[in-house]
């Protein structure tokens, strides 16, 4: 259940999300390292309604290798592109996304 406010649970991909996040892979590659990945395949994420939407996404990057990446989307009125905000390297598949790590 969506608090106000608040972050939901870890939900599948969906193709929305994906779209935002695969936008920004650029932005995400250099905030890590600066190469390459050898994948990007975003596979689950949180949201959270702000003044637009925030997401925490955990994308694939290598075998066994994740990330998590918070994204804003701003209000669709607004027309700006959605921005990368942070990035957290080096996550398994069974680490759950937590929200609270990224204050």
């Amino acid at each position: 259940m969506l608090m106000p406010g608040g972050f939901c649970e870890e939900r599948e991909m969906t193709e929305e999300v994906s779209t935002v996040v695969i936008g920004l892979r650029n932005d995400i590659q250099q905030k890590c390292s600066g190469g390459e990945f050898a994948q990007f395949q975003p596979i689950s994420y949180t949201q959270q309604v702000v003044a637009g939407m925030n997401y925490i996404v955990k994308i694939k990057v290598q075998d066994e290798v994740f990330i998590h990446a918070k994204v804003h989307l701003p209000l669709p009125h607004t027309q700006q592109p959605a921005v990368l905000m942070a990035v957290q390297p080096n996550k398994t598949q069974q680490q759950a996304i937590d929200p609270f790590s990224f204050s």
